[in-house]
């Protein structure tokens, strides 16, 4: 014969409707601080994406503007 082992608090919350109560006024608080931390590094992540998007922008203008200054420096002495 198996016997079917749940934890003591299970017990307590089936009879006791002020321990269930309690219990789950817990666990929605553990809940609740778990989003609160998924949230926090959602922001975190898309202000670093942010943050890294201007990064790129900012070098690819800067080698724009390298080849286009290069190509008028060959453009002006080979025309000349």
């Amino acid at each position: 014969m198996a016997f079917i082992s749940t934890p003591n608090y299970k017990n307590i919350e089936l009879t006791d409707l002020e321990a269930h109560v309690l219990l789950s006024e817990q666990r929605r608080e553990a809940l609740e601080e778990k989003i609160k931390r998924v949230e926090d590094e959602l922001k975190s992540i898309e202000d670093q994406h942010i943050i890294n998007r201007r990064l790129f922008v900012g070098s690819v203008v800067s080698i724009l503007t390298g080849i286009f200054s290069t190509l008028i420096a060959v453009l002006i002495r080979y025309h000349a």
